[in-house]
């Protein structure tokens, strides 16, 4: 297998949404890149994503030697239709363990047996990102087993916008939210959050308003997917998440929407000129 990268890092730790011993809103959230084999090197990122559902081992480990930063390995769950891979979710765990992954992501589980078995295949620096399957079918009690059992929630808030539309999708991301913050867990939103620069340099201002009330009521994180991995301007949308992202840095409080936004710098206009560097 091949030799661990050096991980780059922002500090004396390079991770802070661990498992903070309170909420803790008005911490910058991160931003988290998903990086395929046409993802230039991104600035500004603190960690990146591999979708190990649709990639090699070879290539997982060229994608994170590449990157050079902190990486969640995001593992298929088992009702995944539209993974690649052949290797089995366990045995993709053993990989990140021999590999010294920082995180590990989850998808689609929802029984905390599922995060039990994973847990045990893993040493126990790595952390685990559960992102459940149907979270609107998900009582209270249920997400909170899930949550306890986790390091770290992720909810896919592209795939809930598809299943069950923006207003019940904002409903519960809020539910979510709660439920995380009452269990000192981090709670990330992963994909559909900056949708339209996928074909677009320019992003709607509904979908900056949106991420920057969900940073306002607590988002630990944000998860770009398509923005990184089909854009052909990955970069702006990196620095275009930066901008909603500025005014936690130092953090300020709490407001939402356009309150938020005219706080944050402007992109300037050679911001659209592509990155490679």
């Amino acid at each position: 297998m091949a030799k661990r990268p050096a991980a780059a890092t922002d500090g004396p730790h390079h991770m802070a949404f661990g498992r903070p011993s309170v909420p803790s809103p008005s911490a910058k959230p991160k931003i988290l890149a998903t990086v395929a084999d046409g993802t230039p090197p991104l600035k500004g990122v603190d960690l990146v994503r591999i979708d190990a559902s649709r990639a090699s081992l070879q290539q997982i480990c060229r994608l994170r030697a590449r990157h050079g930063r902190p990486t969640l390995l995001d593992l298929p769950g088992p009702d995944d239709s539209d993974r690649t891979t052949l290797l089995t979710t366990s045995e993709l765990a053993i990989f990140a363990a021999a590999e010294q992954f920082e995180w590990v992501g989850l998808r689609g589980v929802g029984r905390v047996e599922e995060v039990s078995r994973v847990r045990e295949l893993l040493e126990p620096a790595t952390r685990i990102a559960c992102a459940p399957h149907g979270l609107e079918g998900l009582d209270d009690t249920s997400l909170a087993k899930l949550v306890t059992a986790s390091d770290a929630l992720i909810v896919p808030y592209g795939e809930l916008v598809g299943s069950v539309g923006h207003e019940m999708a904002r409903h519960h991301v809020e539910r979510a939210l709660t439920i995380a913050a009452n269990h000192h867990r981090p709670l990330l939103l992963r994909g559909g959050l900056l949708e339209t620069m996928v074909e677009s340099v320019m992003p709607e201002l509904s979908q900056l308003e949106e991420l920057a009330d969900f940073a306002a009521d607590g988002c630990a994180g944000f998860i770009l997917v398509e923005e990184t991995t089909r854009s052909p301007h990955a970069q702006l949308c990196v620095d275009t998440l930066g901008m909603i992202l500025a005014p936690w840095d130092p953090p300020v409080p709490r407001q939402r929407g356009s309150a938020r936004l005219a706080g944050a710098p402007m992109l300037a206009p050679q911001a659209i000129t592509l990155h490679h560097d």
